[in-house]
């Protein structure tokens, strides 16, 4: 692999509108996680239509979420 050479595609609103043929072109396909839930639990969803390598899920903001909701219920204590 030649530096700068990757092919990097938003697969996300209107960059989903694209042949899943046409994402074999690329080295590294973003999305979000439900987007790639949304396609992989149908079977038309372009991303559906392939074995992949490998895939990144990054949750941080829900994992950050999840903490919130639960330092703000009362009932729980942080214990440090």
């Amino acid at each position: 692999m030649v530096a700068g050479t990757l092919k990097i595609h938003k697969y996300h609103g209107t960059g989903k509108n694209v042949a899943p043929e046409a994402l074999s072109n690329f080295d590294i396909v973003l999305t979000t996680y439900a987007t790639l839930s949304s396609d992989v639990s149908g079977e038309l969803g372009a991303l559906n239509q392939f074995v992949w390598f490998r895939i990144v899920l990054d949750e941080g903001v829900q994992l950050l979420r999840c903490v919130i909701i639960a330092l703000s219920d009362p009932k729980l204590t942080l214990i440090s």
